[in-house]
């Protein structure tokens, strides 16, 4: 959300249920189709459908299927995370957990 809008941000740390942890830039989460990973890029490519985007954080990718066409759905549990989906132009978004 501050990174959103505009405001300082300190690190954002990521931990997996494996027990690992890294360092992520936050500007990581506001990529757009081009900075993605190949995998991603192939993963968006085979979305067909209504896609329900679970754990979308900022909307990434919500933003690039919405631009494809189809009908994407952005759910993560942190509302402010939805909130940022919204304003970055995902059209349908829920928070839930």
């Amino acid at each position: 959300m501050d990174y959103y809008g505009e405001k300082p941000v300190g690190e954002l740390w990521s931990h997996s249920s494996l027990g690992t942890s890294e360092l992520v830039p936050v500007e990581y989460f506001f990529r757009d189709f081009a900075a993605m990973p190949d995998l991603e890029k192939n993963a968006l490519g085979l979305c067909r459908g209504k896609v329900l985007d679970i754990g979308c954080g900022a909307g990434s990718h919500c933003l690039y299927l919405q631009e494809s066409g189809l009908e994407c759905t952005g759910l993560d549990h942190s509302c402010d995370a939805v909130e940022v989906a919204s304003r970055r132009g995902v059209k349908k978004t829920l928070c839930k957990d």
